[in-house]
């Protein structure tokens, strides 16, 4: 077999395990989203030190992307703190190397959303006695 004839073949391989890898990854993003989210979730994917020996995060959440929740991904310096300003890139539009290792994190992920809302809880009965008391 040439090159070019295992180029091809790879290719056709892999396009049709890219366009199934992206099913399940929006049927993972409505899953999670089906969950009621406070405020986004990250979970750390990878760690590593960067050339000035800082660390590099590599991390998935379930983040507002343009006015929607969705599973994101970004890759954050260890000296920006400030999640504000982190770009978020929807996970189905990363690479299909980000999409393939970020894979084995949404239990993770999974488990930090319910336990975010779940935290949430008491802080909204406290809400709804503040206003309530306010109102009376």
């Amino acid at each position: 077999m040439t090159l070019l004839e295992r180029a091809h073949s790879a290719q056709k391989a892999l396009f049709s395990r890219y366009d199934r890898l992206n099913q399940l990854w929006t049927e993972a993003e409505k899953r999670l989203t089906s969950n009621h989210v406070p405020h986004f979730v990250t979970v750390v994917c990878q760690r590593w030190p960067d050339i000035q020996g800082e660390e590099t995060i590599e991390e998935i959440g379930l983040v507002k992307i343009k006015g929607e929740w969705r599973i994101g991904f970004t890759e954050v310096d260890g000296r920006d703190t400030d999640y504000l300003h982190v770009s978020w890139i929807p996970i189905v539009d990363c690479s299909a190397q980000i999409r393939v290792n970020c894979a084995k994190h949404l239990p993770k992920l999974e488990q930090a959303v319910v336990e975010s809302a779940e935290k949430f809880i008491p802080r909204v009965d406290i809400a709804i006695d503040e206003l309530t008391k306010f109102l009376a």
